[in-house]
């Protein structure tokens, strides 16, 4: 007595590599191009500090004093203070500009 077996046909599995053979290597084209970014994305990161770096440089031999503040909030906070001094003078000049001028318009009204 023997037992009859009988073979369905099962589905195969196929990877994307096996239907077409250019699929994986765009993968890894993918892959690689990715790496590249984010290279790319650190090397940009790292002249983005550098900028920042020579700025803050930058600022400290402008503001008096900026050269001994080692902190970058304290030079922050002297150059906000060293503008709001400038713009005082700035102010101060404008009003002996109009002062000066309103001399200059009397005396020349008085002939002299």
């Amino acid at each position: 007595m023997g037992i009859a077996v009988t073979h369905k046909h099962l589905p195969t599995i196929s990877s994307p590599a096996a239907e077409n053979p250019n699929k994986k290597r765009k993968r890894v084209e993918e892959d690689v191009r990715l790496d590249e970014l984010v290279d790319n994305d650190s090397e940009s990161e790292n002249e983005s500090k550098e900028e920042v770096e020579k700025k803050i440089m930058d600022l400290q031999k402008i503001v008096p004093g900026g050269e001994s503040l080692e902190n970058v909030d304290n030079l922050f906070e002297e150059t906000a203070g060293y503008i709001l001094d400038l713009q005082n003078q700035i102010k101060g000049l404008r009003v002996l500009a109009s002062f000066f001028e309103l001399l200059e318009k009397r005396k020349s009204k008085l002939g002299g």
